[in-house]
């Protein structure tokens, strides 16, 4: 029936069959933009997945599921899995980017950070904001969730942490809300740029964009 409607269609329209591939492969090319479009960011510029998890779930497996490696965390606020949007200084950063950070060990320093959000200043720098700033009458521990991204080197590990700091500050015009101990070489400006250490030339890469510009 659906065939014999398409012959009747093609005729009424004096459609030829080339005419007709044309047609469909058209129709194909325009479906499969609109689904591509769907997945770009703000930008235009195609995003990976993000995967979440929650912090409180690695920590039950002794953070098993995080890699030993080189590179770069994201930390979250999340209620019931969906992102709680943070009001900036410019806009709201709907997807609730609490911290960013970079590690030679992966594991090891989410352990410490994991520890510091519990209370424990002195294992990692985001204990001390949460402990003077009181963060814990607002974002429950069951509320953190982190992403990460596994690097080559620790150079680069800590080239992505700059670009994403910068990327994030340079849309909402401040740093994450716990990234309040910035390393002073990350503000490396020429003429007091401090050699090897100021990060100066650093292009965030396709997870970092994605999370940020997404």
């Amino acid at each position: 029936m659906a065939s014999c409607k398409n012959r009747n269609l093609n005729r009424s329209l004096n459609l030829t069959p080339t005419t007709q591939i044309t047609f469909k492969l058209s129709a194909i090319s325009a479906m499969l933009f609109f689904n591509k479009a769907f997945k770009l960011g703000i930008d235009g510029v195609d995003r990976m997945e993000i995967k979440w998890y929650r912090l409180e779930e690695s920590a039950a497996k002794k953070f098993s599921d995080i890699p030993n490696n080189h590179g770069i965390y994201f930390i979250r606020w999340s209620r019931n899995g969906k992102a709680v949007p943070i009001s900036r200084l410019k806009g709201m950063d709907d997807k609730a980017i609490l911290y960013i950070g970079s590690a030679k060990r992966l594991r090891r320093r989410i352990q410490k950070l994991w520890r510091g959000i519990n209370g424990k200043a002195e294992d990692h720098t985001i204990g001390k904001t949460i402990i003077f700033c009181k963060v814990f009458e607002v974002i429950s521990v069951n509320e953190y969730e982190i992403s990460w991204e596994k690097l080559e080197t620790h150079a680069k590990a800590v080239g992505q942490e700059w670009a994403a700091i910068k990327l994030y500050a340079d849309k909402f015009k401040e740093p994450p809300p716990l990234n309040l101990g910035i390393r002073r070489e990350f503000f490396g400006v020429v003429g007091i740029c401090k050699i090897g250490k100021s990060r100066v030339g650093y292009d965030p890469d396709e997870f970092v964009s994605s999370i940020i510009n997404s």
